[in-house]
């Protein structure tokens, strides 16, 4: 077996928030190029059709869901439609937020966890909807996003901050 195969993802199926553009769709076309089917959810559809089309000129299944990834019952939906339509779901990938307006501050976490036994280790994450998996092989892996380094999400900061509290 070379190296190349132990990253293969046949048969699994992955969901890609902030799927449209840049790494989002840098990160869905990597998982169907090693065999996974993608769902790819994003705002704006148009961008989410090119990006299933490319996965599916490969031969994989895509999805392609408009969905505002700031919006928890939105992404329940995703998770639910994603098994409705693709029969299960193996990878989620959180690759979009925001910050919805009224938000003082963004809290930057991460995750980080240790296995008390190599072969079975349980992760959970709370961005997009919450999961427990149990991980047989490979690693759990995300990404994470600095609003405030972006102008435009700065600036939203902080006329949420002069606006003050909405009560």
């Amino acid at each position: 077996m070379g190296i190349l195969d132990r990253f293969r993802l046949d048969g699994e199926v992955a969901v890609v928030t902030g799927a449209g553009k840049g790494i989002g769709r840098t990160i869905a076309i990597a998982l169907a190029e090693a065999g996974a089917d993608v769902v790819v959810a994003s705002r704006t559809q148009a961008d989410l059709d090119v990006v299933a089309a490319e996965i599916t000129a490969m031969g994989r299944r895509a999805l392609p869901l408009a969905t505002d990834a700031t919006d928890l019952a939105a992404l329940e939906r995703l998770a639910a439609a994603t098994i409705a339509q693709m029969g299960k779901l193996t990878i989620w990938v959180n690759n979009a937020g925001g910050i919805p307006d009224g938000t003082d501050f963004y809290f930057v976490h991460s995750y980080a966890f240790v296995a008390a036994n190599e072969h079975d280790v349980l992760a959970t994450t709370d961005c997009g909807v919450p999961v427990t998996a149990a991980v047989k092989r490979g690693h759990v892996w995300g990404t994470q996003f600095h609003p405030e380094k972006d102008s435009r999400a700065g600036f939203q900061l902080l006329r949420n901050f002069i606006a003050g509290p909405p009560c």
